[in-house]
């Protein structure tokens, strides 16, 4: 049997090397964070949203925080919840937006939830910084 050459790891051009504090975001905590500044802007909580669809408060809390991977059918409630016109392409739109500039800023998005994310915790910019950086950029609107 042939002997196995070690390689040296290969740099990936998308991810910042090294992570540095805050410089990864899971995309559905960016989602749901997109949710919750439009529940703000509308002056809702999430226990009006949540008896709305008749849901657990702690539903629409685990969704914002993107302690759950929401699928479309739960993006879909939420935010016919909110009403007031606001859409899913609305959401998405300025998640779209909100993400250019965070990279933009030497940021990364990762397509995966906190709970799976293994390497480099601090790396991770998540929760109030999170929101508080979205604001900064602009907010939703």
């Amino acid at each position: 049997m042939p002997f196995k050459k070690e390689r040296p790891l290969r740099w990936h051009p998308d991810r910042p090397e090294p992570l540095s504090e805050g410089s990864v975001v899971l995309f559905p905590e960016l989602v749901g964070a997109v949710v919750a500044l439009h529940r703000r802007r509308l002056g809702l909580g999430q226990t009006e949203v949540a008896e709305r669809l008749d849901w657990a408060q702690s539903m629409i809390s685990n969704a914002e925080r993107g302690e759950i991977v929401m699928d479309l059918d739960q993006l879909f409630a939420i935010v016919g919840a909110l009403g007031e016109g606001v859409t899913v392409s609305a959401v998405m739109a300025d998640a779209e937006r909100l993400l250019a500039a965070l990279v933009e800023g030497g940021a990364a998005l990762v397509w995966t939830s906190r709970r799976l994310w293994t390497e480099a915790p601090e790396a991770l910019l998540t929760g109030r910084a999170l929101r508080t950086r979205l604001e900064e950029l602009g907010g939703v609107g």
